[in-house]
């Protein structure tokens, strides 16, 4: 992924615009674990949003396997979310009313994988709770629930 010179600003109703992003420009490797850090307000939680296709930058391109995700219509941001974008919410968004297994599933079943059982019991492996698919949610600890929403991301590799 190649970032270019990537800018978002938040109006305010009241007071100076808030520039979240100034120009930033960079790559990232195709495979490896990336942190973002830096202090409250820096703009972490507006790079990822945009990086994810979740919102638009003002000015600037992200360039995935060479197409311009920026660029892309709504219909075709969804695609490339849902098929190269796993997400662990601070929340966990997990569904009450589902199982663990079901839970994880849910990304490969949007895709359309009918039976990603194996994949789910190796993500859930992958987090130390194998076994756990038919579980609820609301059984579980909040750091087991967090496991599940890790789970969740793996499982679409």
């Amino acid at each position: 992924m190649v970032i270019k010179d990537l800018k978002k600003v938040y109006p305010i109703r009241y007071g100076a615009p808030v520039q979240a992003l100034r120009g930033i420009s960079f790559s990232l490797p195709d495979r490896g674990m990336i942190f973002v850090l830096g202090r409250s307000g820096s703009g972490k939680s507006t790079l990822l949003k945009l990086l994810a296709g979740l919102d638009a930058p003002d000015e600037g391109h992200i360039f995935f396997h060479g197409t311009d995700i920026a660029a892309l219509p709504a219909g075709k941001t969804d695609e490339f979310r849902n098929s190269y974008c796993g997400f662990v919410f601070q929340e966990y968004n997990l569904l009450p009313e589902l199982s663990v297994g079901e839970n994880v599933a849910l990304p490969v079943e949007m895709l359309g994988e009918r039976q990603p059982d194996a994949r789910v019991k190796d993500a859930l492996r992958e987090v130390g709770l194998e076994g756990y698919e038919t579980r609820k949610v609301a059984e579980l600890s909040g750091g087991q629930r967090q496991r599940v929403a890790i789970a969740r991301a793996l499982v679409k590799r």
